[in-house]
């Protein structure tokens, strides 16, 4: 698939206007008292502070703790909703996401404040009609192309004015980089392009050869399992995507099956315990599927098929990806613009960095994961006179009693 644009790229990095302010030492003031305290309610200390508190100061202009909570949610916010999350789901990848947005919002702050400045002082002049059309870019990119931006505002709710704000500053960035980069931010040559879909078709080749070869992989080893070969024992020396002994386990319903992979569905309507599938495409990769157990519902609703749960196993072998739609020259041109402007905005970034005077009021460990501190260890008791010899080696009788007591733990542990 081609490269697709980040929607955190299309928000390019931006936050709300932040601007000098005069509540610098009111807002210091509150963070020292509060930091005083000692009772953190989030681990992160900024978390804890006044929302006019400054936490950074950027050529003397301020950047406070609502800034920065602002950004860090609002990044949130569209991770969820491109990746279609529940607003409190938890998982390993929500977690994931939130330590990588920790690390990446006080940069984007940075960035984001310099480019505002940057765009003041070239005076720079936001279109209407071009908000308009990154809204729409907005739509398209969380899946509701054609929709009315109004529909993202309910979406986001309480942020939806930030949001609002963020697509400005986006399109006010491209303005000032347009100004700034040497290359053509507006068009591509033809050629360009043309030599971009001859190299794309070359990789899809190979992509394709490599993929036949998978394929063969996969139903080599299931050959050999159908043959009388142990489903973990074979995959655990073959699979290229595995965890514990070389198997994937999944138990789910048929319509999981279906949401997850309509061939998997589609095998499981006459697939029987010990059934191994033919090679199949998962998000992940290639894979053969094993049928170990079908548990049916026990007392099903009246007038309703009792529903099904299959236990499955899996050897995914790595897929190879193509790229698509290289007939779409319209749509190659604008990704091709877009790697253009990410490169323009680091170069301008760094431009922009080294010559500014930044300052962190309160230290950058307030942006940081503080640890609780362990409590002191209390002080072990010297041993008593008369369970001690004189050569200052406890007796056979307390040795003893530890090494029974220990010999006795043995099977209690072998029978968990």
């Amino acid at each position: 698939m081609r490269k697709l644009v980040s929607l955190l790229c299309l928000c390019a990095l931006a936050l709300f206007i932040v601007g000098c302010s005069d509540d610098y030492g009111k807002g210091a003031a509150s963070a020292r008292s509060a930091s005083k305290t000692g009772q953190l309610k989030s681990p992160f200390p900024v978390d804890n502070l006044a929302p006019t508190t400054v936490v950074m100061l950027v050529n003397g202009c301020a950047v406070t703790q609502a800034d920065y909570a602002g950004w860090y949610r609002l990044r949130e916010r569209i991770y969820r909703v491109t990746n279609k999350l529940a607003k409190n789901e938890r998982s390993d990848r929500t977690r994931a996401f939130a330590m990588e947005n920790r690390s990446r919002v006080v940069g984007d702050l940075l960035r984001r404040e310099l480019m505002r400045q940057e765009a003041e002082r070239l005076g720079v002049v936001v279109p209407e009609e071009s908000i308009r059309r990154m809204e729409k870019r907005f739509m398209s990119a969380i899946g509701h192309a054609g929709e009315p931006f109004s529909k993202a505002e309910k979406m986001f709710g309480g942020d939806a004015e930030l949001l609002k704000k963020v697509i400005y500053m986006d399109v006010r960035d491209g303005l000032c980089l347009e100004r700034a980069s040497t290359n053509d931010l507006k068009k591509v040559p033809p050629k360009e392009i043309d030599d971009y879909i001859a190299s794309a078709k070359k990789a899809n080749a190979e992509a394709e050869r490599k993929m036949a070869e998978q394929r063969e992989r996969a139903l080599k080893v299931r050959e050999e399992i159908l043959n009388g070969g142990n489903f973990a024992a074979v995959t655990s020396n073959r699979a290229d995507i595995a965890k514990g002994d070389g198997t994937i386990w999944l138990t789910c319903s048929f319509a999981e099956a279906m949401e997850e992979n309509e061939a998997l569905a589609k095998w499981l309507v006459t697939a029987k315990v010990g059934d191994i599938s033919e090679p199949m495409d998962f998000d992940d990769g290639i894979a053969i599927v094993g049928l170990r157990y079908v548990f049916t519902e026990e007392d099903p609703e009246e007038g309703k098929e009792p529903e099904k749960e299959y236990d499955l196993v899996r050897c995914t072998f790595t897929a190879y990806d193509q790229i698509e739609d290289l007939d779409d020259r319209k749509g190659i041109e604008s990704e091709m613009l877009d790697e253009r402007r990410e490169q323009a905005l680091g170069e301008l970034g760094v431009r922009l960095t080294s010559a500014a005077k930044i300052e962190y009021p309160l230290g950058t460990k307030i942006f940081d994961r503080q640890r609780p501190k362990k409590a002191a260890k209390p002080r072990k008791k010297k041993p008593n006179a008369g369970n001690v010899r004189s050569s200052g080696k406890p007796n056979s009788a307390a040795t003893n009693g530890v090494a029974k007591a220990n010999s006795a733990s043995g099977p209690v542990d072998s029978a968990k």
